[in-house]
């Protein structure tokens, strides 16, 4: 069971989506990433003057600690599956679908650096608990690393220039207020709320990517999801 005064949560912010609760074990260790190295700010000489101090570049920060996912944090008991919320950290470790951008993070709790946008990029698993007759897991624990993100300046590699970042996020923007929320019931499925909410079952697939839920039968009663209005 994991301390409420030490609960991280993790929410997609781009593209926006379903956040998970973690249990924090101790401290995070909050640092700039590889030491640091020999951006910031830097003091250049200047012949028969006094040395100028420029801004040059500096290293993302990074946070890391160790975590559990539990089904008593998330659920408020200690039986319920966890399974979704484990793929779903994993999907935020790969890019955007149709992009070369990673899943852009917000995080809040007893951790600095909350007022910084992140990127998850290694989530290790370590111990499990699993329901003794079902399998799935119940309980989870994982050692994470994210760096700060900052957006990309110029087109490189594929990723998209500034005007394109802009339209981009406009785009998104715009997608994310063309939606109603659903309360889901119990027995609900994404393919049953797409059959009833959409008229068409396939459109599940579209529910699936704007509440960045991989598994159709994961959503659990209570859980309130976007529909997008077609």
């Amino acid at each position: 069971m994991s301390n409420p005064l030490t609960q991280l949560v993790i929410l997609p912010v781009n593209p926006p989506g379903i956040g998970l609760t973690l249990g924090l074990f101790e401290d995070a260790t909050y640092e700039q990433a590889g030491g640091g190295g020999s951006g910031g700010w830097q003091v250049v000489d200047r012949p028969r003057n006094v040395a100028a101090l420029q801004w040059y570049d500096r290293s993302p920060w990074q946070l890391s600690g160790n975590a559990a996912i539990d089904s008593y944090t998330m659920f408020g008991n200690s039986t319920t599956s966890i399974e979704s919320a484990c793929l779903l950290l994993e999907s935020w470790t790969e890019k955007v679908a149709g992009t070369q951008l990673p899943p852009i993070l917000s995080i809040s709790g007893p951790v600095p650096g909350i007022q910084r946008k992140w990127v998850l990029y290694k989530a290790s698993f370590g111990k499990a608990i699993r329901d003794p007759q079902a399998g799935y897991r119940v309980y989870q624990e994982t050692a994470l690393t994210l760096y700060e993100y900052n957006a990309p300046i110029t087109t490189i590699s594929g990723l998209p220039s500034p005007a394109q970042s802009a339209q981009a996020n406009q785009a998104a923007a715009t997608a994310a207020e063309s939606y109603s929320l659903y309360t889901v019931s119990a027995g609900d499925t994404l393919v049953s709320i797409a059959a009833s909410q959409m008229g068409n079952w396939t459109f599940w697939t579209q529910l699936s990517t704007l509440n960045n839920v991989r598994d159709p039968n994961s959503i659990l009663a209570g859980q309130v999801i976007k529909i997008p209005l077609i």
